[in-house]
């Protein structure tokens, strides 16, 4: 009997899904491994990706075959049909043919001051995988208690 052991680097969930010459795109650090019919590609993210440090680029996997997947806590399913909004830290993956918007989670005196941030509005129809959890929350949440 073999058997394979799959890790991430960050502890959470891993997925697996299934693509039947069809496309996936993942956030950077998501990709696992893959098997050989599905090919590698990036997709360009847009300007408003890079300046919420979400990535100039998407990690897209197309083709046939299995694709493992992970992210920081655990990863839900949503089934979107019109638009969702997501905080920019928790989308993990999505289907290509998915429109995606930055914007200000709040007013522009809430969202700069109050620390509210950016979200990112998802449009269209599809299923998209988001995390509990986000690095950059448990970031926030342990700096001030490191420095003091």
């Amino acid at each position: 009997m073999k058997r394979v052991t799959l890790v991430q680097a960050n502890p959470g969930d891993i997925q697996a899904i299934q693509l039947h010459n069809e496309s996936f795109c993942l956030q950077p650090g998501a990709y696992i491994c893959s098997t050989p019919g599905l090919k590698l590609g990036v997709r360009w993210a847009g300007f408003a990706s890079g300046i919420a440090r979400e990535g100039f680029v998407k990690l897209q996997v197309s083709g046939t075959g299995t694709l493992w997947y992970g992210a920081y806590g655990g990863l839900l399913e949503k089934e979107v049909d019109g638009e969702y909004i997501v905080d920019t830290s928790h989308l993990v993956a999505y289907p290509p043919n998915m429109k995606l918007k930055l914007q200000m989670a709040g007013g522009i005196f809430s969202s700069l001051l109050g620390g509210e941030g950016m979200v990112t509005r998802v449009e269209g129809t599809g299923t998209i995988i988001i995390q509990t959890r986000s690095i950059s929350g448990l970031r926030d949440f342990l700096n001030p208690k490191i420095s003091k």
